[in-house]
């Protein structure tokens, strides 16, 4: 199976890299580039036309100790989604490590968040959000709490009560972010997940492990 894949924009046709003229050469180019194999190339043609649908920008894509990590853009934030095969279906939960640069007045911070998501049956129709605004807000509170208090952590009292305050409108686009997440890749795998089968997670549907505000 394809092993890793970087920096590949959403309505990428593979399959056009295999016909008309020079097709044998610009093959063995993009398997090489890929570490991947034809029938690989082939496979994943469906699941990045469906990133195009999305408005996400797959930039890597790789399996990594039983583990998908997949990198992508969306809405200005830079995400890494960890998705343990076949875990997933027994925790129902993913991990994501969220980056975004902000400008606030003079200065620009570097916002990295690690979230972990429950995964719901009940799904959201990929590509009916192209914004996140309650994940937007909340990166300006902790870049304002960053201005005020100089030390912040997910410990700190007043990030517990931001992401408290703004944790079910977050849930709900978290929720959308699994929704796109699966259906990628049960493109790409050819599988179908069922999340009804199996143990339920039994922590809370969204926690955050870390929050770090760097100034550049």
């Amino acid at each position: 199976m394809l092993e890793r894949i970087e920096n590949i924009s959403p309505g990428s046709d593979y399959k056009k890299s295999t016909s008309k003229s020079g097709r044998y050469q610009r093959s063995s180019q993009f398997l090489s580039t890929l570490q991947s194999s034809f029938s690989d190339s082939i496979s994943l043609s469906p699941a990045t036309a469906f990133l195009s649908s999305v408005h996400w920008r797959l930039k890597k894509l790789s399996n990594e100790k039983e583990k998908y990590v997949i990198v992508f853009d969306f809405d200005g934030f830079e995400f890494t989604a960890h998705v343990g095969q076949p875990d997933i279906l027994i925790s129902h939960s993913m991990e994501y490590e969220v980056r975004k640069k902000v400008d606030s007045f003079t200065k620009v911070y570097d916002t990295f968040m690690q979230i972990i998501s429950a995964v719901s049956d009940q799904r959201e129709r990929p590509g009916s959000r192209i914004v996140l605004p309650e994940l937007t807000a909340l990166v300006q509170d902790f870049v304002d709490l960053e201005n005020l208090t100089y030390s912040l952590n997910s410990e700190t009292t007043e990030v517990k009560k931001r992401f408290y305050q703004r944790s079910e409108l977050l849930q709900v686009e978290f929720n959308y972010l699994n929704s796109c997440l699966v259906a990628f890749l049960e493109k790409y795998l050819s599988i179908k997940y069922n999340f009804t089968a199996g143990a339920q997670n039994q922590n809370d549907s969204l926690l955050l492990r870390k929050v770090q505000i760097t100034k550049l």
